[in-house]
């Protein structure tokens, strides 16, 4: 099961959609700066409302909840309070018992025998989803975690009498035993600590996710930076050259930022650890005016090609192939990636979409250029085939 579940925590942040019985999750309207992401696990928990000073809603399908950094964080359901605890990349009922270091603390378990009990399905390999409208049922409880006889707790007996008797869902419900309950959150915590060993094994990696590639946009355009890290050891520090402009930003995700100025601007991401250790990542972003591509009145699909050049061209070893290419539809800002063989030479001229390849040894290579746009995400490939004999 341990592993299974460590697969099961990581796809299901990848997955990172809702759930019918989860709603939507929620929070504050405006969105606070530096915005965190915890999960709260015995497995992944859907369903379950909690709260920070900065943002409320239900943990999402993977156990997602927003929060600052340093808030305290509580989970509930109705007037059902499950424990406060430090807001954290991950938070398992052991973080709401003050004091608790383990699962041989009794009110730990019993808040897993409730979550787990509640599960819609009964079936923890998929994660613990709470059953919709859970939340108003439980308005008027209030469970004693702490009973070392919980499952002779008439407030606990009393809400499983209700909740089987509406019925909150498709099965019976009831309170899974100890053991049971014990069992499957020790499986939890081996995967977590094994995700936290995997991570910190890992050597730093930083990535620029937003722009997803090199970008072409119009003088005045904005579009989103956001960077990502993993391995090395945290606390990270995080630092965005743009242009000449050293220091740019401190954030990991600094947000929108717009381009007034035409020109090339190279554009570099790095990430230092605790160890002084440092990954970077980079990219282009080219600025030209409306002139030089006047932004259309209305949606349309992208669409780039090679200029005076034919699809199959064929040339001697290490001769100069220049490739241009020219975007003819589509709504900026525009995302652009160059795909050739690790064994070509390239160079790139001032214009990001004019390159020159030279290939030392005979053979067949594939070069193509790739764009997307930022309306409907639309993309189109121009590739030409180059013969080197």
């Amino acid at each position: 099961m341990g592993a299974q579940g460590f697969s099961r925590i990581v796809l299901y942040s990848a997955l990172a959609v809702s759930l019918a019985g989860c709603g939507g999750g929620g929070g504050t309207v405006a969105t606070p700066e530096n915005v965190q992401t915890g999960r709260l696990l015995d497995g992944p928990v859907c369903g379950v409302q909690y709260a920070t000073p900065s943002w409320s809603g239900v943990t999402e399908f993977d156990g997602t909840f927003n929060y600052q950094e340093g808030e305290p964080v509580t989970f509930f359901i109705g007037d059902v309070v499950l424990g406060t605890a430090r807001a954290n990349r991950f938070v398992t009922p052991i973080d709401m018992v003050p004091g608790a270091t383990n699962t041989a603390d009794t009110t730990v378990i019993n808040i897993c025998r409730f979550l787990q009990s509640l599960d819609n399905d009964g079936d923890l390999g998929n994660g613990i989803v709470l059953p919709q409208g859970l939340e108003k049922e439980l308005r008027g409880f209030s469970i004693n975690f702490s009973d070392p006889a919980f499952d002779q707790n008439s407030e606990v007996l009393n809400m499983f009498d209700k909740l089987n008797s509406i019925p909150i869902c498709d099965r019976k419900l009831f309170l899974v035993t100890d053991e049971y309950a014990k069992i499957h959150f020790e499986d939890t915590l081996i995967e977590i600590e094994g995700i936290r060993a995997e991570e910190e094994g890992r050597e730093l990696t930083a990535a620029i996710v937003k722009p997803v590639g090199n970008a072409i946009l119009i003088q005045g355009q904005s579009i989103p930076f956001e960077g990502w890290k993993i391995g090395g050891i945290a606390p990270y520090a995080y630092a965005w050259d743009i242009g000449d402009k050293t220091g740019f930003s401190s954030e990991e995700d600094p947000g929108l930022v717009s381009f007034y100025t035409t020109g090339n601007f190279p554009v570099v991401f790095t990430v230092t650890d605790a160890d002084a250790a440092t990954a970077s990542d980079h990219r282009i972003v080219t600025v030209v005016t409306g002139a030089e591509y006047p932004v259309p009145g209305k949606d349309e699909p992208v669409r780039v090609h090679f200029c005076d050049t034919d699809p199959n061209i064929t040339v001697s070893p290490d001769a100069e192939v220049r490739l241009k290419a020219e975007i003819t539809m589509g709504n900026p800002p525009f995302y652009y990636f160059w795909h050739y063989p690790d064994t070509a030479i390239c160079s790139f001229s001032e214009d990001p979409l004019d390159a020159s390849f030279r290939f030392p040894s005979a053979g067949r290579y594939t070069v193509s250029i790739m764009v997307i746009d930022s309306w409907n995400q639309d993309d189109w490939t121009s590739t030409v085939q180059i013969i080197v004999k």
